[in-house]
């Protein structure tokens, strides 16, 4: 079961989708509740999976500092946006954010869709909102470290897999690994072992190349360039 907390100024949409959520057997909607006052305990009390937070009040800097509270209490919780417009897609997910959905006819089926895509760990992303966002990304350089962390995420690697992808993309060795991250040479190695998994992948260098590829984003705009191993 799937729980959902609502976060608005305006309780506009709660019939709406406290409707929604009754026809849904797999999702339920714990508590709607108003930014201001004690919403962070609340939230941190009852730990949903899905955040919706409704931002048409809100300021671009307010919408930036409730994102950053709330993975400070909630690191793994899945955070949709709800707006009327259509924001920068890179500052909100640089913010925290997983996916935005505007207001709108269709934002009932979009919102449940919406929602079992990011449970089942899959990139909810629209083909157009990926393109433009990798393509921002790549005008402006290189593809940053958020983007490479948001691929491997939904490759089921953990934060710290991520964290020592990172560093093995970079062709640091598992010692110098370990300094950085303060971890023991011996579960560096634990966690080269299960990135080799993940990837499916044998040899350091395949890994490299590989990381090097999606760090790029030749693997995001071309999914069908492939490395063998």
């Amino acid at each position: 079961m799937t729980s959902i907390i609502y976060v608005c100024n305006e309780y506009s949409l709660e019939e709406d989708l406290n409707e929604l959520f009754d026809q849904e057997a797999d999702m339920r909607l714990l508590a709607s509740i108003c930014f201001k006052g004690d919403m962070l305990t609340i939230i941190a009390g009852l730990r949903p999976d899905v955040i919706m937070m409704d931002i048409d009040e809100l300021s671009l800097q307010e919408t930036s500092e409730a994102l950053a509270n709330l993975r400070m209490i909630l690191e793994r919780v899945s955070i949709i946006l709800l707006s009327s417009t259509k924001y920068n897609m890179t500052q909100l997910l640089k913010f925290g954010m997983d996916y935005l959905l505007v207001k709108g006819r269709e934002l009932n089926d979009e919102l449940v869709d919406t929602i079992r895509l990011l449970e089942s760990k899959q990139i909810a992303l629209t083909s157009e909102d990926t393109t433009e966002f990798i393509e921002k990304l790549l005008a402006e350089g290189s593809m940053n470290y958020d983007l490479f962390y948001q691929s491997l995420l939904s490759k089921q690697f953990t934060r710290r897999e991520i964290d020592v992808a990172y560093y093995v993309k970079k062709g640091l060795k598992n010692g110098e690994i370990g300094e950085i991250l303060q971890l023991s040479t011996g579960t560096i190695k634990i966690h080269v072992s299960k990135i080799y998994k993940k990837l499916n992948m044998n040899g350091r260098q395949n890994v490299i190349n590989y990381l090097n590829k999606l760090m790029s984003g030749d693997l995001l705009l071309n999914p069908q360039s492939q490395l063998h191993n």
